[in-house]
């Protein structure tokens, strides 16, 4: 296994994704998101296994650990957020990335529509599931979660961050597609 993947992430989550969580949460994970899939994404293409998905995640979660040292609010949930949904991201991202692997080998290469499709899907579901953990573990519950929060401007924080993400690891996907074709006309 390339661990490279997950150190590499691990890093760009550990200094300036601890920055952009800083400045503001939300432009953090339409930054870091990308990150992580590209790295996961590259891990599985490297060696087609795809238990390597989840363990570039492992990798990068482990080595964001120390960022709450950077931070002011030092106490457990600071560690044990970012941890947990870096781990739920590599799980999320198994499918996404498969799928639209296999797609590529195709003949129909170059698709932007596809890898903005199904990422925004697993972006969207991974927040989901990471606001149901996060109310449970500050709320003991999904209670506070509905009459304590706006619901309609979370869902268009969601919906948001996810298009932003999914549309910066379409264009990236095939940008390098694109290159790579124009590469071999050379």
């Amino acid at each position: 296994m390339n661990i490279w993947y997950g150190i590499i992430w691990g890093l760009f989550e550990l200094f300036p994704g601890t920055l952009l969580h800083i400045i503001k949460d939300s432009i953090a994970g339409a930054v870091l998101f990308p990150v992580g899939i590209l790295c996961m994404w590259g891990a599985y293409k490297k060696s087609g296994v795809w238990w390597h998905i989840p363990a570039t995640a492992l990798i990068a979660a482990v080595i964001k650990i120390p960022s709450f040292a950077l931070s002011s609010r030092i106490d457990f949930t600071q560690t044990l957020y970012p941890f947990t949904a870096i781990i739920i991201e590599g799980l999320i991202s198994i499918l996404p990335i498969i799928y639209l692997t296999n797609e590529q080998n195709k003949k129909h290469k170059g698709s932007i529509v596809k890898p903005i499709i199904g990422f925004f899907a697993a972006i969207s579901l991974y927040k989901i599931i990471f606001y149901l953990f996060k109310s449970t573990i500050r709320w003991g519950g999904l209670k506070p979660l509905v009459t304590d929060v706006d619901i309609p401007k979370e869902l268009i924080i969601l919906f948001t961050d996810s298009m932003i993400s999914s549309a910066i690891i379409g264009i990236v996907l095939t940008s390098s597609e694109i290159w790579k074709l124009l590469s071999k006309e050379r």
